[in-house]
């Protein structure tokens, strides 16, 4: 889930085809980014090289998400910006959802969008405060009802895989938890488009004060079962729960999340997913069963990369007594959220 990106001067260069360019060149030279900027040192690159994956931010003017790697993941996210954002009226709704394709050149396999530009992913929105932000996990909810609920109505339409996350394959040996892991990949269902790997990281928010939302990191988008993409925002909050690390600044407050905040932001965002999907208490508890062994399976891997980080060891423990419980008991987590009976959906999504 988290990985700590690198501040990368901008004389960063990428293979791009094949063949090495200037990746910021290219930028200016499409007049994506500002020149001026560059010169006057405001340009701010956050690189993860491993993934070749670029965020390029221009305080006030751009703020660039850069694929500069092709393959599968490459073709999945271009599948679904062009199928969510293309032609489509049953799926118009949505594109407030998408950033911009603001430049797609496929012979390079180059893939750059425009998100918000003075937004921020919702790890580095609770940077700046000292208490969670509440009003975010309903705008999640919602926003993911509404997409789960318009592409099942055009799975068949979109080219994606139909697999079982690797997460789920994955050979656990004999033992209680492997039984278990094995159980809740045997329960996967293929509904409809998921992102895949819906973690805070590409959840990004508008500037302050106009509640509006992007998912971006759509390369590991598929045709499955929706509640790992729930799995995937409920792990972002356990994890912050257990290791408040993962939101810290360098200097300033760490903005910690108690049980009780847990509680209620959890049982916020499934309430507002459970209005917009229009879905009966029975479906509901099933939907979230799933998702709960779901969150089990992401916490243990999530575990396992943060070991490398010294700050996250004091946390680990605790993690993975969580993993555990959600994989061999998800009725008895699920019973720590109250979800009462959820209100009426919002008007925009009604007609969907």
């Amino acid at each position: 889930m988290y990985r700590t990106p690198d501040r990368c001067t901008i004389r960063a260069i990428v293979k791009i085809g094949g063949s090495p360019q200037p990746l910021l060149m290219r930028l200016l030279d499409a007049e994506l980014l500002s020149r001026s900027s560059v010169v006057s040192g405001k340009l701010v690159v956050v690189c993860d090289p491993a993934e070749t994956v670029y965020r390029f931010i221009d305080k006030g003017s751009a703020h660039l998400l850069v694929r500069a790697s092709g393959g599968e993941r490459f073709a999945r996210e271009v599948t679904v910006l062009k199928s969510f954002g293309g032609g489509d009226e049953s799926l118009a709704a949505l594109r407030p959802l998408l950033p911009e394709v603001a430049l797609l050149d496929r012979e390079n396999e180059l893939l750059v969008l425009r998100a918000f530009k003075d937004g921020s992913d919702v790890v580095e929105h609770h940077r700046l405060l000292v208490r969670p932000a509440e009003w975010i996990p309903p705008l999640i909810g919602a926003w993911l009802a509404a997409m789960h609920r318009a592409a099942a109505a055009v799975v068949n339409d979109i080219a994606l895989p139909r697999e079982v996350p690797p997460l789920l394959r994955m050979d656990a040996g004999a033992s209680p938890v492997a039984e278990a892991l094995r159980r809740i990949a045997d329960g996967w269902q293929s509904n409809t488009v998921i992102h895949g790997n819906l973690v805070f990281e590409n959840i990004f928010l508008a500037a302050d004060g106009e509640h509006s939302i992007q998912f971006a990191g759509w390369d590991e988008a598929m045709i499955g079962d929706e509640a790992w993409d729930l799995a995937g925002v409920i792990e972002s909050y356990y994890a912050w729960s257990l290791d408040p690390s993962l939101v810290a600044t360098v200097d300033g407050p760490v903005c910690s999340l108690t049980a009780a905040d847990l509680r209620m932001l959890v049982t916020s965002f499934l309430n507002a997913y459970t209005a917009v999907a229009g879905l009966s208490p029975t479906a509901a508890q099933t939907l979230f069963l799933r998702a709960i062994g779901y969150t089990g399976a992401r916490l243990i891997a999530l575990a396992g990369r943060l070991q490398t980080k010294p700050e996250s060891v004091p946390a680990l423990p605790s993690m993975m007594r969580a993993a555990v419980a959600m994989i061999t008991s998800p009725d008895a987590v699920v019973r720590l959220f109250t979800m009462p009976q959820p209100a009426p959906p919002p008007q925009m999504w009604s007609g969907m």
